[in-house]
């Protein structure tokens, strides 16, 4: 009782032979001091100090209905929960991606169909959106001034566009454009003129089908223009066809749009040599024809059955399709921009498959046209099955 306490927490005061010591506790004492919701433990070491230790069932708490608390390695989370769920508000609430309750996410959200900043508005004639009776955006109806000319597109590059593929528009009054929407979803866009505009990349989110285009400027009308958006992908290949009396007679590659009676004019079947550096091309072919009831569209020889919708070659029956490895690819874009030999390149690219029969992995290829990240879960060479294997029912 004579003797001060020890400055660490993880150590007692003692009396030895008449004089004061420190004396350390046993190893893994808690330490006094702890702090809630830190994922963490200090304990004592047996030495006398303090060390951290994680400890994932220290939990914190933000007080968000719209986020998961848990630890990770130690430290605190707070994981967004999905958004749109629905959390506690005087009149209600939705979760943000930013993990708070919010009263609005999109206009269709709120009674007055004005959401701005996650916050229910009155309709203006200045909020920047089409509302109300308006003709326009903040332009025409009862309350609003009168609407200018629209911003009109009258004609398109790829009337069928392909999800990730670029678009280009033709048209009027595009200077001060605010939006571009592909059925009613917002896309990327450059203004290039007056006359032009480029959407980048359609969003994979967009939905197939057909859907209308429209651009939209403040103080303007807007008008609409038809396109049909497809998923372009390969959906299926068999390059290995030993069959009699003709060997490899039975090639194709079948393709995907999830929309029927479309013409796929305009985009490319491209087909790489993996056996030679650089992997170049060594056949490409326009893929000019029409979809089927199913959305699907089937390359390939002559013999091939149901008959194929484009042929690989119009004179060569067989031996069009390497059996690996090699890469298949598919473009927007028309043949003249492949000639023989071009290098396998992810420009322009939509879809693409590295294949082969038993062989070692073609990193070129994979690297050009699939990822250059070696660890990426998609960075795979699929295998159809050994050149000696009847691989007509082995196809990928």
């Amino acid at each position: 009782a004579d003797c001060a306490e020890p400055a660490s927490e993880c150590a007692v005061a003692v009396c030895v032979d008449g004089a004061c010591a420190s004396e350390p506790v046993a190893e893994g004492t808690p330490a006094e001091m702890q702090m809630d919701g830190d994922c963490s433990e200090r304990l004592c070491d047996g030495e006398g100090a303090v060390v951290e230790v994680d400890d994932n069932d220290d939990v914190p708490d933000d007080h968000s209905e719209c986020t998961i608390d848990s630890c990770r390695e130690g430290s605190p989370v707070n994981e967004p929960v999905a958004v749109g769920t629905s959390c506690s508000l005087a009149d209600g609430g939705l979760c943000s991606a930013e993990g708070t309750c919010v009263q609005c996410l999109v206009h269709s959200d709120c009674p007055t169909e004005v959401c701005i900043d996650h916050v229910c508005q009155e309709p203006s004639c200045d909020d920047g959106i089409l509302n109300g009776d308006e003709g326009g955006i903040d332009c025409g109806g009862s309350a609003c001034a009168a609407c200018g000319p629209p911003a009109r597109v009258t004609s398109v590059d790829y009337p069928v566009i392909a999800q990730r593929g670029a678009l280009v528009l033709t048209g009027t009054g595009f200077t001060g454009a605010t939006a571009v929407t592909v059925g009613f979803l917002p896309q990327p866009f450059t203004v290039d003129s007056d006359t032009r505009i480029t959407i980048s990349a359609l969003s994979e989110a967009t939905t197939i089908g057909p859907q209308d285009i429209v651009v939209s400027r403040p103080g303007a009308l807007w008008t609409s223009f038809p396109v049909t958006v497809i998923r372009l992908q390969i959906n299926e290949l068999d390059a290995d066809t030993p069959t009699a009396p003709v060997n490899d007679d039975r090639e194709f590659i079948e393709i995907s749009t999830g929309v029927w009676g479309v013409n796929l004019a305009g985009y490319s079947l491209v087909l790489f040599n993996g056996s030679l550096a650089d992997e170049p091309s060594y056949r490409v072919v326009e893929l000019n024809g029409t979809t089927n009831d199913d959305g699907l569209l089937l390359v390939g020889n002559p013999a091939v059955t149901p008959e194929p919708d484009v042929l690989f070659d119009a004179t060569a029956e067989s031996d069009n399709l390497q059996n690996g490895a090699d890469g298949v690819g598919l473009y927007q874009a028309r043949p003249a921009a492949f000639p023989t030999g071009t290098p396998a390149t992810a420009a322009r690219l939509l879809d693409a498959l590295v294949y082969g029969t038993n062989d070692a992995a073609d990193t070129g290829l994979l690297s050009a046209l699939i990822s250059s990240d070696a660890t990426a879960p998609e960075r795979v060479q699929v295998d159809e099955g050994a050149t000696s294997a009847l691989s007509t029912s082995q196809s990928i």
